[in-house]
């Protein structure tokens, strides 16, 4: 009977510690956005400019319609998480100004 206790604890722990070391695969949402696509926005472009370079954007203001936001977020498998914003502002249907965090 003490051999089959034994033989239980050592698969339950076993199958316990295996649990961390399981593969977490990474979540990537959003437009994936480059440095050097950023670069390349320059105040004047037109709407479908700016679209054709950067893609459509995750989010558009339904009250505003010369707002853009392009989010992307990677959670690593692990819990680490990346996140990058970028907002586009129009004037008149042309890029006025944007901001940028994580480019």
């Amino acid at each position: 009977m003490p051999i089959i206790k034994l033989f239980a604890t050592i698969i339950i722990l076993s199958t316990l510690t295996a649990c961390g070391l399981l593969y977490k695969q990474d979540v990537q949402q959003g437009n994936i956005i480059t440095p050097a696509q950023v670069s390349m926005l320059h105040k004047g472009m037109t709407k479908d400019q700016v679209r054709y370079l950067l893609g459509t954007p995750v989010m558009s203001h339904i009250l505003n319609c010369e707002r853009w936001d392009y989010v992307y977020t990677c959670k690593k498998g692990h819990g680490t998480m990346q996140v990058k914003k970028l907002s586009l502002y129009f004037r008149q249907c042309r890029l006025a100004s944007w901001d940028s965090c994580g480019f």
